[in-house]
């Protein structure tokens, strides 16, 4: 029942921000539609790109009080440190990552996703911006766009991160990552959809 309340949380604020979220360019610091892609130099078209016309969250000024929670996460990724995260996500998290990829559990997103973004000779470097986050009772919830630097080729998107208060602990319970450029590993991908 917890989970199923965790992802309604998570689908009900997704939709109240995309319903309230006026069309306008993008605000600063915002990544650009249809940016250069990462990981392998797979990459989007420019503004004319599929999903290009979406508008963009509006301008935080407030990254709310889960801030630190997310900050303390990417601090993680970004030094590489494997351990944060076997402290820190719940046993039946969920990791949805940008390519497509889900991974359920603690024990699996550790082995296969950052295992690999971690420990590989090719270094990666998540700076986040226009965060937002809320607390409500033993969930948090936050949400921001993201630029990868993999070895300087940049691939943005947005972030959705969700917590879920073990004890006095707040542990990760889902990260999923949206990138603003199509696949390119799954058979559908090389058509218009």
């Amino acid at each position: 029942m917890k989970r199923w309340k965790e992802c309604f949380l998570v689908a009900a604020a997704v939709f109240a921000i995309s319903v309230s979220a006026p069309a306008q360019d993008a605000p600063a610091g915002a990544p650009p539609a249809g940016g250069r892609g990462g990981r392998g130099g797979r990459g989007g078209g420019g503004a004319g790109a599929p999903g290009a016309e979406r508008p963009f969250l509006p301008i935080s000024t407030d990254s709310g009080p889960a801030a630190e929670m997310v900050k303390a996460a990417l601090d993680a990724f970004n030094r590489r440190d494997l351990d944060y995260f076997r402290k820190a996500l719940a046993e039946d998290a969920v990791w949805l990552d940008d390519d497509g990829h889900i991974f359920v559990s603690r024990n699996q997103i550790v082995a296969i996703p950052l295992t690999a973004e971690l420990t590989e000779a090719t270094k990666r470097k998540l700076t986040p911006s226009n965060m937002r986050s809320w607390i409500s009772g033993d969930t948090a919830w936050a949400t921001f766009y993201y630029e990868l630097d993999t070895d300087g080729v940049l691939r943005h998107g947005l972030s959705t991160m969700v917590f879920r208060k073990v004890g006095n602990d707040w542990l990760i319970a889902s990260v999923q990552a949206a990138s603003n450029m199509k696949q390119t590993h799954l058979m559908g991908d090389h058509t218009d959809q």
